[in-house]
């Protein structure tokens, strides 16, 4: 039988083990692979984020961690000029930035109405 025999006590972590959790979250571990990777069921895993809030808390500043040292390299990428599509991303999705969209051509009586709006302001 591998593991610890159910019932056998409360577990709970050391901060070097709950500082693993947060890393393993950063590089996009869900919850389940945490639990399997520091040897607990999910079950377990839940029941400790329940009891000690700062597991939740090593986990959430893990993922948030990770989240804002890819926006850093994004934004790094975006200006320094030598990734354009980059730069055209974080315009598009920072900016608002959009593409063209077409436009339907004029009609005949649009292109009436615009040449008798510009001969009015020629003068």
């Amino acid at each position: 039988m591998a593991g610890r025999p159910k019932g056998s006590g409360l577990i709970t972590w050391t901060d070097a083990q709950k500082e693993q959790a947060g890393k393993l979250a950063g590089i996009g571990c869900n919850l389940n692979q945490i639990a399997t990777i520091m040897g607990v069921s999910s079950v377990t895993l839940d029941r400790m984020i329940e009891r000690d809030p700062t597991i939740a808390e090593a986990i959430s500043k893990g993922r948030e961690n990770a989240a804002g040292n890819v926006m850093k390299t994004a934004y790094q990428l975006a200006v320094s000029g030598k990734v354009p599509a980059m730069t055209m991303f974080w315009l598009k999705t920072r900016q608002r930035w959009a593409e063209a969209r077409d436009v339907p051509p004029l009609t005949d009586d649009e292109k009436a109405e615009f040449k008798l709006s510009y001969k009015d302001t020629e003068d």
